[in-house]
Formats: C-alpha cells, sequence, structure tokens
C-alpha cells in the first residue's frame, strides 16, 4: 500500500513501499529518483550555497518534482521551468525568499513568495520570511493549503475583499500571527485554518449564507477570548473553536441558526445570549466541552434569550439553564 504525502495545490508525491532507486547526479550536487512520467525528483542537495538553483534538467531529466532540499539549508531557492510539485515540509524552513524563472508555467513569484501562475493562488509564503506584516495582492482569489502553515515572523496578514477562499492549514502553526481579519467575500475557511495560532487575539469574519468553516479551525487559539458571530451556511463543521480562550461570543440579528457542534469544547465559555431571530440550533451547538475523555455538558453553562424562543426550547431539550431577558 502507498503512502499519500499532501504537497501543495499542484499535486502529491506518492511514498512507494518498495525501494526507489536513488541516483547520484554527474555532477554531483543532487540526488534524485526517476518518475513515471520520465521527469526527476530532487530528494537531496550535496552542496551547501546561499542560493539553491534548481535546474531546468539534470542528466538530460527534467526535473518536475522537488522532494527535498533542506539538508543544504539554503536562504534562496530558485526554481527551474519544469517544476510543477514542491514538498513543503521543513526542508524549506531556511528559505526566505522564493524565485520561479519566468519560463516556469506552473508557478510565478512575487517577492519571494511562490504562487500559480496566474498570480490567482498563494501556493507557499516562506516561514522564515523576515516581514511581520503581508498584504495579499489583489489577484488572490485563494490562499493554499498550508500556505502561511507555520511562518516564523509573522504577526499580520492584509486580504482584498476579492478572496473567496482559505485553504485547510493555510495558517496553521503561525505562533506570532495577532489578528485575522476575513473579508465578507470568503466562502470558506477550511479544515485547522488557525490552528494553534496562539497569539491571535483581534478575529473578524466578514461572513455570508454561503460561508462554510471547517473542523477545528480556530483550535488552541488560546488567546481569542471574544468573537461576533459570522453569518454562515448551516453546513459548518463542529469543533470550530475548540480549546481557544472564547469567553464571550456575541450573536447579531442577522445570525437565523448555530450550526450542529458549533461551539463544542470551548472550556471557557459559560453563558451565551442567543437572539429571538436564531431559529435553529444544532445538536450539541451550545453547552458542551470537552472532559478528561469524552464530550460532555457544561454545568455551569446558561443560555440567556427570550420565552418561545428556540434558545429556550434548546435550553430545555439539552437540559441546560435558561435565563429570560
Amino acid at each position: 500500500m502507498s503512502v499519500i504525502m499532501v504537497v501543495g495545490v499542484f499535486g502529491i508525491i506518492p511514498t512507494q513501499a518498495k525501494a526507489e532507486k536513488i541516483i547520484t547526479s554527474s555532477d554531483n550536487d543532487f540526488k534524485y529518483v526517476l518518475n513515471s512520467d520520465g521527469g526527476a525528483t530532487i530528494v537531496e542537495c550535496l552542496t551547501s550555497p546561499r542560493k539553491l538553483i534548481i535546474p531546468d534538467e539534470i542528466d538530460n531529466y527534467k526535473v518536475t518534482r522537488i522532494r527535498k532540499v533542506g539538508n543544504c539549508k539554503p536562504k534562496v531557492l530558485q526554481i527551474g521551468k519544469n517544476v510543477r510539485v514542491i514538498n513543503r515540509d521543513k526542508g524549506l524552513d531556511s528559505v526566505k525568499k522564493l524565485v520561479a524563472v519566468n519560463s516556469n508555467t506552473y508557478f510565478s513569484t512575487v517577492s519571494g513568495v511562490l504562487f500559480n501562475k496566474q498570480g490567482t493562488r498563494l501556493v507557499y509564503y516562506p516561514r522564515s520570511k523576515s516581514a511581520t506584516k503581508y498584504i495579499v495582492p489583489k489577484t488572490v482569489r485563494v490562499i493554499g493549503d498550508g500556505a502561511f502553515g507555520a511562518a516564523k515572523n509573522l504577526k499580520k496578514v492584509v486580504f482584498y475583499d476579492r478572496l473567496k477562499k482559505i485553504d485547510d492549514y493555510a495558517f496553521a502553526g503561525c505562533e506570532k500571527l495577532r489578528a485575522a481579519v476575513i473579508p465578507k467575500s470568503v466562502t470558506y475557511i477550511g479544515i485547522c485554518a488557525y490552528w494553534q495560532c496562539r497569539k491571535l487575539s483581534k478575529l473578524s469574519v466578514g461572513g455570508n449564507k454561503r460561508l462554510i468553516i471547517g473542523f477545528w479551525a480556530f483550535e488552541s487559539c488560546k488567546s481569542l477570548k471574544s468573537l461576533t458571530m459570522p453569518l454562515m451556511s448551516e453546513k459548518c463543521t463542529g469543533g470550530v473553536f475548540e480549546r481557544s480562550g472564547i469567553k464571550k461570543v456575541t450573536i447579531p440579528q442577522n445570525v437565523s441558526a448555530i450550526p450542529k457542534e458549533f461551539f463544542i469544547g470551548c472550556n471557557r465559555l459559560n453563558s451565551i445570549t442567543v437572539p429571538s431571530t436564531v431559529k435553529r440550533i444544532g445538536e450539541k451547538a451550545l453547552g458542551y466541552i470537552w472532559g478528561d475523555y469524552e464530550v460532555e455538558k457544561n454545568k455551569n453553562f446558561v443560555i440567556k434569550g427570550t420565552k418561545g424562543s428556540a434558545a429556550e426550547k434548546y435550553a430545555e431539550a439539552n437540559k441546560i439553564k435558561f435565563k429570560s431577558i
């Protein structure tokens, strides 16, 4: 059975159970393996340059994939014209700047950041880039999976209102990220998109009826204390703010539903005021936390709302204390 390693928007590199034949390039600069498509995948760098240049070809084979080059710890990585897949594991931790040659038909770069050729998808922001603030270009519609993951210095990222999608793990592990202002145009915030952004203290989500927020999107955001709930689709998944620091939630009048298990695992949230405009509350959406081994009811939780409302009915059905306002 093959183990599949996700490496970005343009493809995956399968690690086969059988041993691969690793070849040392004739110039002794790289080790590589041959692909089924006749191209070559670089698996190791044998030199230690500050700027690592990935050639268009190795021993007459087109270099189409980069699996690992981190052992040589380059500061700048130049991508040859045939490269279409890059494995963004810890091997790129030292890289501060990416450069895609103009003749590459898959990638482009602006200010050291990697995009698809059209500039509509941000593929990879170098983890070691020194900037603390980054403004995403207006052309970008999608922040790719893991694109900003574990960026070491970022405190703030600015989006334009043309952005449509923030993919899975897009900002996961950005330990210094302090604020996230997500425009109304965004219709998807992926699984673990902001996972373990421990210093994230300001979150604003524009929201719209099509917005879907994935599992654990803001899981373990310990510094996040309050939230204004955005308008969103009822198809949103649960545990979005699990193990976060949220103590206060404001629900605006334009919100008509709270998705199933949406606030499950918010162990510091002990009360919530639900306006009468909320007509539907999903299963275990409010008042449930993580115990030692499983989800359990928060015995201190209080739901505040109007008599006869969906909030009161939910509280009665779940045997949660209700306070009429």
